[in-house]
């Protein structure tokens, strides 16, 4: 036998590799990705000041959840699930969604090699419109310790003395939630978020006694959230819609009362790249780089889309509406970070 008899012999032999499955073939991806360095989407400023080079831009009410409204947003249809914390699988990528968002995650990076602005609230002037509406115009002031307040203009913002609680503390467990999963792998960030605001025992063991946080709602609303947990418990596919609602919402949330941080920022893109539900298009608006970060999941075709600035993150609208039809409420955000005394002449 010639040594070429002998190599045509082996190659003949020679076991046929299998094709990688999709789970495998993204993780691959998402691994290349995580070693790749960040390029810059845009040539904009860092420092959390302008959200966009002009309009106004403004900012949503905080969504407060209780166990009413759990049973009430049962609708929306999802396909995440809430991760366990602590497991040996907390460190892994969410194959696939890593790597095809892959545009939050070098946002997120970029975001992150930026210094800390300077000040300790966050300025956000809003400006709604609702079809058939009159437009609705706002003020908000977030501490970075969870004080908030908010007036129809910032001259009456300056006469504002009220700190609006429990809404402060929500929003105060929100940003620290955001800021945290800057750091933390996925699983564990997105368990974070979710339980920064959410009812006592979501969702599989709402309303039963003992939990932290269950004086804050009625013996009413406990009664109703023990039935919808036992609800959630069969139900997979329920139980998964609530749970993606509430960590799209808490986000957004987040990402409005903290677009003057860095860290919550950076922390927010990274959570909204767990989202299988979540899509991301590049795009140019007013000669800027921006980010569309639309959520899919809702039921009826509805569908939320937050506009971020492609270098910095920071908020410039939400987009709310069925496709092909127009949109049922525009939100406009101006943010600016702030130092809040001197913003209400203190």
């Amino acid at each position: 036998m010639t040594p070429h008899d002998e190599r045509t012999w082996l190659a003949d032999r020679q076991p046929r590799p299998s094709s990688p499955d999709a789970e495998a073939t993204a993780r691959a991806r998402a691994a290349l990705l995580a070693h790749a360095a960040p390029e810059p989407l845009a040539a904009v400023d860092h420092d959390g000041r302008r959200a966009a080079p002009s309009g106004r831009t403004r900012r949503a009410l905080p969504r407060i959840l209780g166990l009413a409204a759990v049973a009430a947003v049962a609708a929306v249809v999802v396909t995440s699930v809430l991760p366990s914390g602590g497991g040996p699988g907390d460190g892994d990528l969410l194959a696939p969604r890593a790597a095809e968002a892959a545009p939050l995650v070098v946002l997120a990076r970029n975001i992150q090699a930026h210094p800390a602005a300077a000040g300790d609230a966050t300025l956000v002037r809003l400006h709604h419109e609702y079809p058939g509406e009159p437009s609705v115009d706002r003020v908000d002031l977030f501490f970075d310790d969870g004080r908030y307040l908010y007036a129809p203009s910032l001259e009456k913002l300056r006469h504002t003395t009220a700190v609006k609680e429990p809404t402060g503390a929500h929003t105060q467990r929100k940003l620290a939630a955001a800021a945290a999963a800057a750091d933390l792998p996925p699983a564990r960030a997105v368990r974070g978020m979710i339980q920064a605001d959410s009812p006592p025992g979501f969702p599989d063991h709402m309303g039963e006694p003992g939990l932290p946080h269950a004086d804050e709602v009625s013996a009413e609303e406990r009664a109703a959230g023990r039935r919808t947990s036992a609800q959630l418990r069969t139900d997979p596919k329920r139980r998964a819609e609530l749970v993606e609602n509430v960590l799209w919402g808490n986000t957004m949330d987040a990402l409005v009362a903290g677009a003057g941080r860095a860290d919550v920022r950076a922390g927010a893109m990274k959570l909204l790249a767990t989202s299988p539900t979540v899509k991301v298009t590049k795009d140019t608006v007013a000669g800027r780089d921006v980010l569309h970060v639309t959520e899919t999941s809702f039921a009826d075709g509805y569908t939320e889309t937050l506009t971020v600035d492609g270098g910095t993150g920071v908020i410039t609208k939400m987009t709310g509406g069925v496709a092909g039809q127009p949109p049922s409420v525009t939100v406009d955000y101006d943010v600016e970070r702030v130092t809040g005394a001197d913003t209400l002449g203190r």
